[in-house]
């Protein structure tokens, strides 16, 4: 869809109306490297021009579809070529239209993977299960598996206002992500976590994603980490009333590039974040240790910010202090503050 075209080559179709019937009796589709077969059919409609406004209220359908051998790359150039089988079903029902779809690799070989697409992320499963009832889409069911991480969750999303309501849960490699609640125009509340339990397995999963920052790609992580943050409200007034409470605990993590020796890694020692208010008032308190090399620093900082109006953050820090030894030479370096220090 990225080249602002479909990728179909042919459609044949077969459609038949009797008694106030319509009937796709076979519809048959080639483009992305495969094919898909579809039938349904409409009912209580009329065929009288005059009477197709009143019908089409009380008109009833229904369809079914069978994808085979579908290549994802050909919608999408950032997508990983590979071949999709599946079955997709859509009902119109007094409630709305519930549909059904999955995706499934085909059995067939898949194509090498190109250069800057999700290089080594091999599609299992695709599915979609819900009830799409203007303007709200209601997911029931959403579960994305590749063989070495999953997505599942269920969702409400409003078109028109923009409101979210769901919990999704996020599994791969060497971390879990959970996230819970609403988020809305003027409410919402909510929770999410992220457990890091191996930086490195975790790291080089995301390192596998197109557009992902260069440090990323270019550093190596171990370690672990835990993050969780909380939501009170909604983002009316660009977000100036959302509360928010966040913390950050990381035991221990090691960073190096990937061209410097072990010995020259940062080693970050029992870190801790602490964030909460709004947007307008927040308090930061911070703590961590680092080693580099010889040499080892520590820090502790209690600090206050927001933003006073459109695009203007204002900062101050109320306490901070900074130690630095070095193991080759002697004495403890130490810069402390106790007063407030405004930082525009």
């Amino acid at each position: 869809m990225d080249k602002q075209r479909l990728p179909l080559e042919s459609v044949n179709a077969k459609v038949v109306f009797v008694n106030g019937q319509w009937t796709i009796e076979s519809l048959q589709a080639t483009g992305a490297g495969g094919r898909i077969e579809a039938q349904g059919k409409v009912t209580g409609v009329s065929s009288n021009a005059t009477k197709a406004s009143n019908a089409a209220a009380s008109a009833n359908w229904q369809g079914s579809a069978t994808v085979h051998g579908i290549n994802p790359a050909a919608l999408h150039s950032r997508l990983a070529a590979t071949t999709l089988d599946g079955q997709l079903k859509a009902q119109q029902t007094p409630s709305g239209i519930a549909f059904d779809a999955r995706l499934q690799p085909a059995a067939r070989k898949t194509t090498a993977p190109r250069a800057g697409t999700l290089d080594g992320l091999r599609l299992k499963a695709i599915q979609a299960q819900g009830l799409w009832q203007a303007p709200m889409l209601k997911l029931d069911t959403l579960t994305v598996q590749t063989d070495d991480a999953q997505l599942q969750g269920q969702l409400t999303f409003d078109t028109v206002s923009q409101g979210a309501d769901g919990r999704l849960a996020l599994t791969l490699p060497g971390a879990q992500a959970e996230l819970a609640g609403q988020i809305a125009s003027s409410r919402g509340q909510g929770e999410m976590r992220l457990r890091v339990t191996d930086a490195a397995l975790a790291s080089r999963w995301l390192q596998r994603w197109p557009g992902m920052p260069m440090p990323v790609g270019r550093a190596s992580i171990q370690g672990s980490a835990e993050f969780t943050g909380r939501w009170q409200g909604g983002w009316h007034k660009q977000g100036q009333e959302l509360q928010i409470q966040a913390s950050l605990r990381a035991p221990r993590l090691d960073l190096r590039g990937t061209d410097q020796p072990v010995e020259q890694a940062w080693r970050l020692r029992d870190l801790q974040a602490d964030l909460s208010g709004t947007l307008r008032a927040l308090s930061l308190t911070a703590r961590g240790q680092a080693e580099h090399a010889t040499q080892r620093f520590a820090l502790q900082a209690q600090a206050r910010g927001g933003r006073v109006n459109d695009g203007v953050w204002q900062a101050s820090v109320d306490t901070a202090q900074f130690t630095a030894q070095d193991s080759l030479r002697p004495g403890v370096w130490t810069l402390q503050s106790s007063e407030r220090v405004v930082l525009d």
